[in-house]
């Protein structure tokens, strides 16, 4: 007699990876190539394009500076040398702010060259200064000497050089607004 031994059917080893493990794998391969292509962007095309912006609004700055007080760079200049129109412009009394941005790559960020300009009389834009990757109002402009001082009274008025920020005159804020009053208020002789 012959037993018939009964064997144990043997467990089937998996053919290759899970179909969990393959979707899985996809869905990192695109997050990859979508790095890729934003470190490509960020370093191929944003950034060199906004350096080669600011190097030239730069230069219009120094000629500004250099030229005694006689400005003569409107915003038909600095549309001209950067090769594109501003993304937003932001109007007050005397200045008129214009955005420049380049999208780097990650989508919510970008680089920016601020150009503040100062109206005059007949309508005119005149390049005052710029600023890269800051607002231009959270940038503290304290006088240069290098600069003539007829540039910094083009269209600010004095209280808005040098002045502390007030957001609750505590006790600190409330000296050092009396210190900066007493400091720009010229001495009696």
């Amino acid at each position: 007699m012959a037993q018939e031994i009964e064997q144990a059917p043997a467990q089937e080893e998996p053919q290759g990876p899970s179909k969990v493990a393959r979707v899985r794998q996809r869905v990192l391969l695109i997050i990859l190539g979508l790095a890729v292509v934003a470190l490509i962007w960020e370093f191929a095309v944003a950034r060199p394009q906004s350096e080669k912006a600011w190097a030239k609004v730069d230069e219009l700055q120094t000629k500004n500076y250099s030229s005694g007080g006689e400005v003569t760079n409107t915003s038909e200049t600095v549309k001209e040398i950067i090769g594109k129109t501003a993304s937003a412009l932001i109007e007050a009394e005397n200045e008129v702010t214009e955005i420049y941005r380049w999208r780097r790559g990650l989508p919510w960020s970008a680089y920016e060259i601020h150009v503040v300009y100062n109206k005059t009389e007949d309508g005119q834009l005149l390049l005052k200064c710029a600023h890269l990757n800051s607002d231009p109002k959270d940038v503290l402009q304290t006088p240069d000497p290098n600069i003539p001082a007829e540039i910094y009274s083009q269209s600010s008025s004095p209280k808005n050089q040098n002045t502390p920020i007030e957001s609750g005159n505590t006790e600190v804020e409330t000296e050092a607004n009396e210190e900066v009053d007493n400091l720009n208020q010229p001495e009696d002789k």
